[in-house]
């Protein structure tokens, strides 16, 4: 999760090429949605920017936290 693009397709990228499926959000609000929408997606790892707009990561961390079936996700 990162608000700027260029980062975000860039270590997703890398993820890639090391093996790993990635899914990117531009900020927590999107990745929440992504989780929603996705109930059998449940990340091994989030990578969180903590100074986005709209929903930073610590904020979806907390909402993330207090979902029953999101919560289960690192």
């Amino acid at each position: 999760m990162d608000d700027d693009a260029d980062t975000r397709m860039a270590i997703a990228q890398l993820l890639e090429d090391a093996g790993y499926h990635a899914l990117t959000a531009s900020d927590g609000l999107e990745a929440l949605e992504i989780l929603r929408r996705e109930p059998r997606l449940r990340p091994s790892l989030v990578l969180l920017d903590v100074m986005m707009p709209n929903m930073d990561g610590k904020q979806f961390r907390e909402q993330q936290r207090l979902d029953a079936e999101l919560g289960r996700s690192p």
